[in-house]
């Protein structure tokens, strides 16, 4: 077999594909489809309209109008590192049962060192 060159350029739409792919599979789309809105929204409005969008949000916020909005959005984050935390450490509690699950067979089949390896 030759040497194959393979050309594996990332472009924007590869990148969206791959956000989406993965939000979709930690449950995020949701989350990410109402953001997206939100941005778009923000995006097309005039400047003007802009700047008076974010010095009422600057008034609520010295008025505590926006505080609920605000303790919703820090729940939800430390919701989400939670279930990042959780994630890795049953990741590595899987690991560590798989590893000794390995050694107890091995140890009983007699086996040292072989991994799991069937006998002929």
């Amino acid at each position: 077999m030759g040497n194959v060159v393979h050309d594996h350029r990332v472009t924007w739409a590869h990148a969206v594909r791959d956000v989406i792919c993965k939000a979709l599979d930690r449950g995020q789309l949701p989350l990410l489809s109402v953001m997206l809105v939100f941005v778009m929204m923000f995006y097309r409005l005039p400047i003007d309209e802009a700047v008076d969008v974010f010095k009422r949000f600057m008034a609520d916020l010295e008025n505590f109008q926006i505080c609920g909005w605000l303790l919703a959005g820090f729940v939800i984050f430390g919701w989400y590192r939670h279930a990042r935390y959780q994630r890795e450490q049953f990741d590595r509690d899987y690991a560590r049962l798989d590893k000794e699950k390995s050694e107890m067979q091995n140890k009983l089949t007699g086996r040292q060192g072989q991994g799991n390896q069937t006998r002929k």
